[in-house]
């Protein structure tokens, strides 16, 4: 049957079907709809709904990409977003190309320690067939199992989609579990391919972005099937953020949305492998073309010890935002490095104690509250920062806050001790007496004594209380100080 006028009552569905096959396989039908054009003229019976049914198989297959494996029947929630359904013949639709959406979600995965393994196996392909096998089935079995349709990207890089939030979550959280040496789901439900080779991989860590649940969120699917727009951008700034944070860990970041669909507890399974989770709010940052407000999932219970400087977290964040560098923003930022000092296990860090480093935030917020003393004040914090830089395991958020208000007080610190000596050789008779002043114009001629003397008036303005300059300044430069941070991109 070489053309559709010659169809009759006689012909059988396969030469129906082999004539369609022809036509599509030539990109003559890309879709349903352009199929049932062309069948128009043909009678209707169940027996060519089945043939079409099947075509559209053929069409899905070749034309729709990494969604090909888009069914009602394995992924009823994406289908009913992401495809228009075709009237009459069931299981077939129109993939919607160019959506704006709410209900969808979208993870990015990279695998850690995958290169290091290829390098390491390079003369022994069969390890590498192992590690390729696991990826390709075993995973995309597990995410399949929670509806989530997954395909690989750059080789050790996965893309997961799926229409619930705390689904796409529960997929990450396996796909931990998978490639983790060390238990990490806690409750009954587990992932249940343990059995397979999966036994002999190294420990491999896992960074996570995971973004959607936004009204109006622009996703495009492309002509050859992949996935474009603010949905896929999001979760890809989230996992570059996350893998930026913690290089060698694993670490899975949220946008706000997500955050808030994963608080919501739905009373059910105990066992549920998010039944333990929490989130961490991290704060608001600024990315190329975007700023996102970050989440962390905290999906092990040893992480929980987050929460315990959340609320000074917040606050500092909170003074960044309103610009409060006056006080808030130091007494905010001792305040984190203390309680993450309290929840190291170690007993000193870069050779200093932990009580030690404690007493000196102590000291730090008494020299910076005393209105006498912030050049010495900023050092100690610049000490306090570097010692934390040392923690194992410290989070990377306070490193990249320390260095946002460390950098911002220096430059407060330099420019006020700049004033200071300006002003100083105008104010000799308040601060030093006859024979000081003397003896402070003699010493002009030598270097050492006359920046002794300088010196020693310094520190006799400084007696007098300076919180007005200092706050006059923070005010007069506040334009300067970072109230955001950018994340560049890797």
């Amino acid at each position: 049957m070489k053309h559709l006028e010659e169809y009759c009552s006689e012909t059988s569905p396969y030469e129906l079907f082999e004539h369609l096959y022809t036509k599509i396989i030539n990109r003559e039908i890309l879709r349903i709809s352009q199929l049932m054009d062309y069948v128009q003229d043909l009678p209707r019976s169940s027996q060519l709904d089945a043939v079409y049914a099947k075509a559209f198989g053929l069409i899905r297959e070749l034309n729709w990409g990494r969604f090909a494996p888009l069914s009602p029947q394995r992924y009823p929630a994406l289908w009913k977003e992401l495809v228009v359904p075709h009237r009459g013949i069931s299981g077939a639709g129109e993939l919607k190309r160019n959506t704006s959406i709410s209900s969808v979600y979208t993870a990015i995965v990279d695998i850690h320690g995958y290169s290091a393994f290829c390098y390491k196996f390079r003369r022994n392909p069969s390890m590498l067939q192992l590690l390729d096998d696991c990826i390709r089935d075993d995973i995309h079995r597990l995410c399949a199992e929670q509806q989530v349709l997954s395909w690989r990207i750059e080789g050790d890089s996965l893309v997961l989609l799926a229409a619930d939030a705390r689904g796409i979550a529960r997929t990450v959280v396996k796909i931990i579990e998978y490639f983790s040496r060390q238990r990490v789901i806690k409750g009954a439900e587990v992932f249940r391919s343990n059995v397979s080779n999966k036994i002999i991989l190294p420990d491999m860590a896992v960074s996570a972005g995971i973004a959607g649940g936004k009204t109006y969120t622009s996703m495009v699917i492309t002509s050859d099937g992949d996935i474009s727009g603010d949905i896929v951008n999001t979760a890809a700034r989230l996992q570059s953020f996350a893998n930026r944070l913690d290089p060698h860990r694993t670490r899975v970041l949220l946008s706000n949305h997500l955050a808030h669909q994963i608080k919501k507890r739905p009373a059910g399974n105990p066992d549920d492998v998010l039944s333990g989770t929490d989130v961490f709010f991290s704060g608001r940052f600024r990315f190329k073309g975007m700023e996102l407000t970050v989440f962390e999932l905290l999906y092990r219970p040893d992480q929980q010890v987050k929460l315990t400087y959340q609320k000074d977290l917040v606050r500092l964040i909170n003074a960044l935002r309103k610009g409060l560098w006056r006080d808030q923003v130091f007494t905010s930022m001792i305040g984190v490095i203390r309680q993450a000092l309290h929840q190291t296990k170690a007993k000193s860090v870069a050779d200093i104690s932990r009580q030690d480093l404690l007493s000196s935030c102590d000291i730090a917020l008494e020299r910076y509250n005393s209105g006498r003393e912030y050049r010495e004040a900023v050092n100690m914090l610049e000490t306090l920062l570097s010692a934390m830089e040392q923690i194992r395991g410290l989070d990377g958020v306070i490193s990249i806050y320390g260095k946002q208000v460390l950098r911002g007080y220096q430059m407060i610190s330099r420019r006020f001790y700049q004033n200071l000596e300006n002003e100083f050789e105008e104010s000799l008779q308040r601060y030093l007496d006859m024979s000081q002043r003397d003896l402070y114009k003699k010493a002009g001629q030598s270097s050492t004594v006359h920046q002794r003397i300088k010196e020693q008036g310094l520190r006799q303005m400084m007696d007098a209380s300076q919180k007005y300059a200092w706050h006059r300044l923070i005010d007069e430069e506040f334009h300067s100080l970072e109230q955001e941070i950018y994340i560049p991109k890797n």
